[in-house]
């Protein structure tokens, strides 16, 4: 920050864990607050200002001067469907990963979100609105597990097949929690913590009470079946019950897929169970062959401790039968929708 540093922004700079934040940074006007965050955050070449911070003081003075995910609730972890797409581009050109080629959001999260937001306390969201941060309108459900090209195109394509505009505020876990926590020595939060904040529930509950909130898309892509995750089948339960319009969404190829067991279906006539004009739900014979059976129960976690707790509220609010049948019914619905 070099000799123009004012005499407050030198006092902030000086803090140590016995100096209260909040009076070292009272003398601070809006520039120096700005260029002090500035050192403290984004620049490298500025750390000698900030060599008189104990670690503790450094992460609260960070959370003082911008919000993190720490400090700011789940539901304005939200970024514009245009910076979700901005965020895809970015992918297409990272070396260390191959975003056409397939790549997966395990793979994007650990090679890119996590390189990109380590030791700041904020997700890729929050970090591109860290000034101000934005609450969601509509939620994303998807299984992880899928290839980042998939999921970008189901959503997008929707999204401007339906009229909805770029600039609505969208939550998409992957980028809208904060993924580096975990890691030793990190300032965190930690992905626990985050849970432990009830995101999804929170998120939900905004967009059901917001005037303009969108609801909930659900991405169907080719690598799996969505409601073999835990979270997933949650989410949908959780926004049926807040009665928020729930969409389903497919990627080109799993259209593809649906479409090509269909016309398989048809050909294969009433003698070898495929379409059967005489029965009274003739359409209901394909539903087998798109979908696994459903049986929640089954549904997993990628964290043993985020299953424990989805088990235990599934079972306060009816058990897996009960959820069962509320897969069912979105999954009848959002078949005829594309059949």
């Amino acid at each position: 920050m070099g000799s123009a540093v004012s005499i407050p922004v030198a006092a902030a700079t000086s803090v140590t864990s016995a100096i209260d934040l909040k009076a070292a940074l009272a003398g601070l006007d809006g520039d120096s607050k700005k260029k002090l965050a500035e050192a403290l955050v984004l620049s490298t070449a500025n750390t000698a200002a900030l060599a008189g911070l104990h670690g503790d003081s450094k992460k609260k003075l960070g959370e003082a001067l911008f919000f993190t995910n720490a400090n700011t609730s789940p539901e304005q972890w939200g970024m514009t469907i245009a910076q979700f797409s901005e965020f895809w581009d970015k992918a297409v050109v990272n070396e260390d990963i191959d975003a056409r080629g397939g790549a997966h959001m395990y793979e994007v999260c650990e090679k890119m979100v996590k390189p990109l937001t380590r030791g700041t306390g904020r997700s890729v969201a929050l970090g591109a609105n860290k000034n101000k941060p934005l609450t969601a309108q509509l939620m994303i459900s998807h299984a992880w597990k899928e290839a980042f090209l998939e999921v970008h195109e189901a959503v997008t394509t929707h999204c401007r097949n339906t009229n909805i505009a770029f600039s609505t505020l969208m939550w998409f876990c992957t980028l809208a929690q904060y993924q580096a926590g975990d890691e030793p020595g990190d300032c965190g939060p930690t992905i626990q913590e985050q849970i432990a904040k009830d995101p999804f529930g929170k998120v939900l509950q905004a967009i059901a009470n917001a005037p303009s909130g969108v609801g909930i898309l659900v991405a169907h892509v080719t690598q799996l079946d969505l409601y073999e995750r835990l979270w997933c089948v949650y989410e949908i339960n959780a926004a049926m019950n807040l009665k928020l319009d729930i969409q389903a969404v497919l990627s080109e190829a799993e259209k593809d897929r649906w479409n090509r067991v269909r016309s398989k279906w048809i050909s294969d006539g009433p003698e070898n169970g495929g379409w059967d004009s005489n029965h009274p739900d003739p359409w209901d014979g394909l539903m087998p062959r798109i979908f696994e059976t459903t049986d929640t129960s089954k549904a997993k976690c990628s964290r043993s401790e985020d299953e424990v707790s989805i088990c235990a509220e599934v079972n306060r609010s009816g058990g897996f039968d009960r959820l069962n049948q509320v897969v069912d019914e979105f999954r009848k619905t959002t078949f005829l929708k594309f059949m």
